[in-house]
């Protein structure tokens, strides 16, 4: 019993005149093919293509982790100056130099104003989470601005927090 698949073909001859010279005979036998070298050779070329394609999706997702991980940095250390920023409002409030809490309290604005810009373009406007901390910075700038006072501070850091986590658990997920 042979173990070997074998293709039989037909004996073909094609016979083929270049312009009035002597004609040309291609003749293909009648053998037996075997084809366990070219299942191998197929094998290892899907191996190779697999090999290729793999590499190529891993550095997408390294890259990808990596570009947010940098992300997941930059936005902690503006929301955490932002945070920052508002203790210092707070706390020049408190001063006893009437004179010089409007000069100050105008330079802080100034300062948290811009904070609340960066903040709002690292996020994600169509994640829901991401368009309610941007609704919450808005409330309180609004409200530093007429009332003077600070508000939902520990909401602020409520959001910021699941904004991290999650954007933290997805670079774990290396998604």
């Amino acid at each position: 019993m042979q173990y070997f698949i074998k293709l039989y073909t037909v004996m073909v001859i094609l016979t083929i005149t270049v312009y009035g010279e002597n004609p040309i005979e291609i003749i293909i036998k009648n053998e037996a093919t075997n084809w366990i070298p070219i299942i191998t050779l197929s094998i290892v070329f899907l191996g190779f293509i697999g090999t290729i394609y793999a590499t190529s999706s891993n550095k997408k997702i390294e890259v990808l982790s990596k570009n947010r991980q940098e992300w997941i940095n930059t936005l902690r250390n503006e929301l955490s100056n932002y945070i920052g920023k508002l203790n210092e409002y707070r706390h020049v409030q408190e001063l006893d130099d009437i004179a010089e809490i409007p000069i100050r309290n105008l330079l802080i604005i100034q300062e948290v104003t811009t904070m609340s810009t960066k903040i709002e373009l690292l996020l994600n406007p169509k994640k829901q989470i991401h368009q309610d901390l941007i609704e919450l910075i808005k409330k309180i700038n609004e409200d530093i601005q007429i009332t003077g006072k600070i508000s939902s501070r520990e909401k602020f850091i409520e959001y910021s927090q699941k904004i991290l986590k999650e954007e933290w658990e997805r670079v774990k997920e290396g998604k």
